[in-house]
């Protein structure tokens, strides 16, 4: 019998050191899951930030195995003609169509006196994507290389756009699809392509051909962070990626703020509610906000980090091309 009750009493101490748990509500792990979806995003977008940062500028002729970046003009060559771009005419040496379909949207939202609310929403739908070709070429002063479009995230100007409406002739003109279920009778058809001479911005590996006696851009794949071309400017890809991340992590700062209790938006709730200021709050609404203090400090280290092995990679490659100059 002694042991027995020896045993009860170290499952209810068991159980008192799992309070916690039962004070942890659903709205609590809801937020913390929210806040860190968040912090990683803006994580991954300030991690690439920083890596493009890192990466040193190179020229067509100066590429080396691994990630490079470099600024080039888009080039054509007799086994790559230009091409007729879709609907515009002009001459590319690479264009994407995409076709889409208005769909409307009603969505239920409750307002802040607990009344039910429709609201209507607009939204384009996929119809049709197609491309001209996988790979083209890019020039500078020093050479050309090729580059090869699988996998990479291609930042064209848009050549072309119309919005046509079901039963007229360019609706037709447009895509011969029919039109999708439900849609609201509008079509758009957007044209982005790259012109000859235009300037690039390229953030990718450079990798040898199957015949080894050249290097080649791409493919891009799971183990490459950024496979990137772009038409706007150097700076401001990084730019964008910072802005992008720092405004991530200032959403989640406030949403696990405001959850803490320090913002009250939502006074004007009743007080049953678990979002207003009177309901009963436990000590665990810290949760969110310790997850995004906690968290924004190992990712803050863990980019600082890889910025100092980054730069030590480039220092290695450097000596080791010194290395082979003088060899």
């Amino acid at each position: 019998m002694f042991p027995l009750l020896l045993q009860i009493s170290g499952w209810t101490a068991d159980l008192q050191r799992l309070d916690w748990i039962a004070a942890v509500t659903l709205e609590d792990l809801f937020v913390a899951s929210g806040v860190l979806l968040l912090l990683f995003l803006a994580y991954r977008a300030l991690s690439r930030k920083r890596f493009i940062e890192n990466l040193a500028p190179s020229t067509c002729a100066g590429l080396t195995v691994g990630m490079c970046r470099l600024e080039a003009r888009a080039a054509h060559t007799d086994a790559t003609p230009l091409l007729k771009t879709p609907h515009s005419d002009s001459l590319s040496v690479y264009w994407s169509v995409r076709v889409e379909d208005q769909f409307e949207v009603r969505e239920e939202e409750w307002h802040a006196s607990g009344r039910k609310r429709q609201r209507r929403r607009l939204e384009w739908r996929l119809v049709e994507h197609r491309t001209s070709r996988n790979f083209f070429w890019i020039e500078d002063e020093t050479g050309r290389v090729e580059v090869d479009l699988q996998g990479a995230q291609v930042e064209a100007a848009v050549d072309y756009c119309e919005v046509a409406r079901q039963g007229d002739r360019r609706f037709r003109q447009i895509s011969r699809r029919r039109p999708i279920k439900g849609s609201t009778g509008l079509r758009r058809v957007e044209v982005r392509a790259i012109q000859p001479g235009e300037s690039l911005f390229v953030v990718g590996p450079a990798r040898l051909t199957t015949e080894g006696d050249r290097l080649r851009i791409g493919p891009g794949d799971w183990h490459d962070p950024v496979y990137l071309i772009s038409h706007r400017k150097i700076d401001a890809i990084p730019t964008g990626y910072g802005r992008w991340s720092l405004m991530l992590f200032t959403v989640a700062m406030l949403l696990a703020w405001w959850w803490f209790g320090a913002l009250d938006v939502w006074g004007g709730l009743p007080p049953g509610n678990p979002l207003s200021s009177g309901a009963t709050r436990s000590p665990w609404h810290l949760l969110p906000l310790m997850l995004t203090a906690g968290s924004a400090a190992l990712l803050y280290l863990k980019i600082m980090v890889d910025g100092l092995i980054e730069l030590r990679h480039r220092v290695q490659r450097a000596w080791s091309m010194l290395d082979v100059e003088l060899a």
